[in-house]
């Protein structure tokens, strides 16, 4: 099992946008404690609505992780800014 290594989100860039200006696409390197050690990988992030909905981990690139409803739920009340 793999484990976050908290606080290891680097490298954070917007690189997309809708017709609103809000991020559509971001990515972001992070490091994971696992069965080799330490490793860093990286996600991108697509928006739908302004809000964050799939994740793209870089073993899987083509496979959507829906993003926790939580944490949608707390970036729609605002406690997340995405710029």
């Amino acid at each position: 099992m793999n484990k976050f290594i908290r606080n290891s989100v680097a490298g954070v860039s917007v690189t997309a946008r809708d017709s609103q200006n809000r991020p559509s696409n971001m990515s972001a390197s992070y490091q994971f404690e696992g069965l080799f050690g330490r490793q860093k990988y990286s996600v991108k992030i697509s928006f739908r609505d302004g809000v964050p909905d799939c994740l793209y981990f870089q073993d899987y690139p083509n496979t959507c992780r829906t993003v926790d409803r939580r944490i949608v739920a707390a970036f729609r009340e605002g406690e997340y800014v995405a710029r």
